[in-house]
């Protein structure tokens, strides 16, 4: 339609390039303002805060210098509406000494100008550069609004200030500013982060209503504060229909397996299904790794099944589950099937590997896994393999290879390590080699007590196994 026009004025361009922006193609928003340079029509205020919009997405410093000197020269310089746009795109090219300069010489500025710039300084230069920036609003006799009150939370949370951030709480309500489902979230995210649960749960429990924000903001408090049962009974509560991202999936997920929680896992993993987040490979694989918890495999394995394209951590996770209870024959067609789909395995999938060996007892495959997988994919062998293989050298009464691995590490072995040995003594009643492991892991950690205490046990049997010959 805009190309048939036989006659296009400033305001037909600036709506194909408000078009451009809206659909995230600021490149030829730009193409579109030279066109209508070289057409002869003179750009327009409303132009140049479209072309500044555009270029957010852009961030280049020199695309924005070019723009600040097109808009001097349309003498736009000192409006407020354009120069807070080009504020605006400073912070947002990460230049925030230009975009105070640029603030401060403007002669009039209102509430709009004041939020753009105490937005970008929450951005870059942290919480007291930004509460030096709303004192300073205040003074000017500026009336605050919601979105002062949104960024100077957010520049407190991200510096963990709680002092600054209580102070904003209570000008907020001292102002009188009606409930506000984004500033009451952003008050809760800044308590969540600055430590203090119970305000955030405060606040929360205040809130006239809330949505899918409010509830995800008040569960990631719940999880950071280590709070599962709260979260959990927040998950009861939750009005139906209510949205969770990815992030909140996860680490509910991983409550309910904390907490013992089956029922509530299993309500989110309905909820879940509901958004389809189960397709994404990282909620898939938390789903995964609850369930195994739980020692529902069936479960696991369906979930497993749900994901798309599963990488190697949603592998592992399967291949854990079966490999924690014991099931070797599973893990093994799973290892075989995830060679075949192209996922390349890793020092995880090796030690899920080697633990299921370790349940079943069977070293020669373990040993064939261990020397295959660095040789095959380049697998670097971590402590934990070698401490798998080293209980399962002792169940089998290899003790000699045990301590012979030990001693051929490539690194400085565990005080783990030496214990591992000393149990498998133990389990044999080797007091010779047992000895020996509690003197390595007494060199290792000098204050660690317990070598000797099983050393002692060792001796107490031994002893007892004399007397009884």
């Amino acid at each position: 339609m805009f190309d048939n026009m036989s006659q296009k004025n400033v305001y037909s361009w600036n709506a194909m390039m408000t078009t451009y922006t809206q659909l995230g193609q600021s490149t030829d928003a730009l193409l579109l303002y030279q066109e209508m340079l070289m057409c002869g029509v003179v750009p327009s205020k409303v132009t140049f805060v479209i072309l500044l919009d555009a270029c957010t997405s852009i961030v280049s410093s020199d695309m924005t210098k070019v723009l600040q000197f097109c808009v001097i020269d349309g003498g736009f310089d000192s409006d407020v509406v354009v120069e807070t746009a080009l504020i605006n795109l400073y912070g947002k090219c990460g230049d925030l000494d230009e975009a105070l300069h640029m603030f401060d010489k403007l002669p009039r500025k209102g509430v709009v100008t004041w939020n753009t710039m105490i937005e970008v300084s929450a951005s870059h230069s942290g919480g007291e550069e930004t509460f030096h920036l709303f004192r300073n609003m205040l003074e000017a006799g500026v009336i605050p609004n919601g979105c002062t009150f949104g960024s100077i939370l957010s520049a407190c949370a991200n510096e963990e200030n709680i002092d600054e951030g209580k102070i904003v709480h209570f000008i907020i309500v001292s102002v009188g500013i009606p409930h506000d489902i984004v500033l009451e979230t952003a008050l809760i995210t800044m308590y969540g982060k600055c430590g203090s649960f119970q305000d955030a749960q405060v606040v929360f429990n205040s809130m006239c209503m809330c949505d899918a924000a409010a509830w995800t903001t008040m569960m990631a408090a719940c999880i950071q504060h280590r709070q599962g049962r709260k979260a959990l009974s927040l998950i009861k509560e939750m009005p139906p229909g209510t949205s969770l991202d990815s992030y909140t999936f996860i680490n509910i997920f991983e409550i309910c397996a904390t907490e013992a929680a089956l029922e509530e896992g299993r309500m989110m993993h309905a909820l879940c299904l509901d958004s389809e987040l189960t397709l994404d490979v990282s909620v898939g694989t938390a789903v995964v790794s609850m369930y195994s918890k739980f020692g529902k495999l069936e479960d696991a394995q369906g979930s497993f099944q749900s994901i798309f394209r599963p990488d190697v951590v949603a592998w592992n996770a399967m291949i854990a589950a079966y490999a924690q209870h014991g099931q070797y024959g599973p893990v093994a067609n799973l290892f075989r099937h995830m060679l075949r789909q192209g996922v390349v395995p890793n020092e995880v999938s090796l030690k899920c590997i080697l633990t299921a060996l370790s349940h079943v007892g069977i070293v020669v495959d373990a040993l064939l896994y261990f020397i295959t997988m660095k040789s095959c994919f380049d697998i670097s062998h971590a402590v934990d393999h070698y401490n798998i293989l080293l209980d399962l050298f002792g169940r089998a009464g290899w003790l000699d290879e045990g301590e012979r691995l030990i001693l051929d590490m490539p690194f400085q072995p565990s005080a783990t390590s030496w214990m591992t040995l000393l149990t498998v003594c133990k389990m044999h009643v080797n007091v010779v080699g047992a000895e020996r492991a509690a003197r390595q892991a007494y060199e290792i950690k000098p204050n660690f007590g317990a070598p000797y205490l099983v050393l002692a046990n060792v001796y107490t049997v031994s002893n007892w196994v004399s007397n009884s010959d």
